[in-house]
C-alpha cells in the first residue's frame, strides 16, 4: 500500500512538473512572437505614423502662403510646423534605432534597407527641397514641390515601410 501511494505522489509530482514545463514553453513562445512581432510592428507603425504627420505638416505650412486670404486664419507662426517636423524627424530616428536593435531577418533586413534608401530620396529629392522652399517664402515652389515630388515619394515610402509591418 505504502509503495502505491508513493507511487502514485511520484506521478502527480511528474504530472504537475509536465505541465509547468508545458506552460513555460507556452509563455517562452509567446514572449518570443511579442518581441519578434508586436514589437517591430509598433516602431514601424509609428514611424509610419510620424512620416504622414510629416507630409501633413508640408500641406498645413503651405495654408501660411501670405498672398493666400487664408494666411490670417491662422492662429500660430509657420514655424509650428517646423519644428513640428524636426521633433518628428528626432523621435523617427530614435524608433529607428530601436528597431535596429531587435532581431530581424534577413527578408526584414533587405526591406529595412530598402525603406531607408527610399526615406533618403524622399528626404534629398522631396521634404527638404520643399521645406527650403517654404522657409525662404517661396510657397508656389513649395506646392509644385509637394505635388512633384513629396506625395509620389511619400507613397513610395509608404508602401516600402507597410511592407516591413
Amino acid at each position: 500500500m505504502t509503495s502505491l501511494i508513493v507511487f502514485m505522489a511520484l506521478l502527480a509530482v511528474a504530472v504537475g512538473g509536465s505541465g509547468l514545463l508545458g506552460i513555460n514553453a507556452v509563455v517562452e513562445s509567446m514572449d518570443n512572437t511579442y518581441r519578434g512581432k508586436v514589437v517591430p510592428g509598433q516602431l514601424l507603425a509609428k514611424m509610419l505614423q510620424l512620416n504622414n504627420d510629416n507630409r501633413t505638416n508640408i500641406m498645413l505650412a503651405l495654408q501660411h502662403d501670405p498672398t493666400s486670404p487664408h494666411a490670417k486664419l491662422h492662429d500660430h507662426p509657420l514655424s509650428l510646423h517646423i519644428e513640428a517636423t524636426e521633433t518628428n524627424r528626432k523621435q523617427m530616428a530614435d524608433l529607428l534605432d530601436e528597431y535596429q536593435k531587435l532581431p530581424i531577418g534577413p527578408e526584414e533586413k533587405a526591406l529595412l534597407d530598402q525603406y531607408l534608401s527610399a526615406r533618403d530620396v524622399y528626404r534629398q529629392n522631396a521634404s527638404n527641397p520643399a521645406w527650403d522652399a517654404i522657409k525662404a517664402g517661396n510657397f508656389e515652389l513649395g506646392h509644385r514641390l509637394l505635388l512633384t515630388q513629396v506625395n509620389p515619394e511619400f507613397k513610395k515610402l509608404q508602401a516600402i515601410g507597410e511592407q516591413l509591418l
